[in-house]
């Protein structure tokens, strides 16, 4: 390995005029993507939301969510009760989630895609050195004709809409184990003991809502020990480089 590593973050693409900031991720999705902006603001705090993007993830306001579905959460024993209300609390958890999840990372995919590039040299680089890249976008292999394998994208580099971008908080997420609800018999003849079991236990609606919030924390943790696992090689050879 090349006696020579570079450590480049999000300062480098900017100052090439890269608008790659939060900042202008936020009037990226307030211009094309309204509901999840709100929905973002809604959820999240607003005034740390674009400048610590990232570790806000890990605030999530999971009350306002649960408030917001506890209108679905219609009552057993309501005399229009139907099977069909066993899916409506669950069902508007997950789609807050999925707004804040699927839909935030298509749309944060789709905006690093969409980052002009520059073509012109601000600084001299070696082609031969090493370089760990915090940054999604391509810079250092269209500017400065860096060879691919001279680069450790370390959060995965934007190439499609398939891309797989880490983008998450750094909060160790903690998932209380759950004992799966035991399976009812909620025919005509058991009717009674089927609401007499729910009036001794946690809803089982609501008990799944929460591994849906559970799941979120997980899905959007940044586990730094799985990526520089998965990049061993790299981190051993760079014991014998110079910064």
């Amino acid at each position: 390995m090349n006696q020579t590593l570079f450590i480049i973050g999000n300062g480098f693409d900017m100052f090439h005029g890269i608008p790659s900031g939060y900042s202008d991720f936020k009037q990226y999705v307030e211009k094309t993507n309204k509901k999840l902006f709100e929905a973002l603001e809604y959820y999240f705090d607003a005034d740390s939301l674009w400048s610590d993007f990232e570790g806000t993830l890990a605030h999530l306001d999971t009350e306002k969510i649960v408030d917001d579905a506890s209108q679905y959460l219609v009552d057993y024993g309501a005399e229009n009760w139907s099977d069909e209300y066993h899916h409506d609390y669950p069902y508007e958890v997950k789609q807050a989630i999925d707004v804040v999840t699927i839909q935030l990372k298509e749309q944060f995919t789709t905006w690093i895609l969409g980052l002009k590039i520059p073509y012109k040299k601000e600084i001299i680089l070696s082609e031969s050195a090493q370089y760990m890249n915090f940054n999604y976008t391509k810079t250092l292999e269209q500017i400065y004709n860096i060879p691919y394998n001279h680069i450790l994208y370390i959060h995965n580099k934007a190439i499609d809409m398939e891309s797989v971008l880490i983008l998450g908080h750094s909060r160790t997420p903690y998932v209380e184990e759950q004992t799966p609800p035991k399976v009812i018999d909620n025919s005509e003849d058991n009717e009674n003991d089927y609401y007499d079991y729910y009036e001794d236990m946690d809803d089982v609606r609501v008990t799944e809502g929460d591994k849906i919030l559970d799941q979120y924390f997980i899905d959007t943790y940044k586990n730094t020990d799985t990526i520089i696992n998965e990049n061993l090689t790299f981190f051993i050879g760079i014991n014998k480089i110079l910064i």
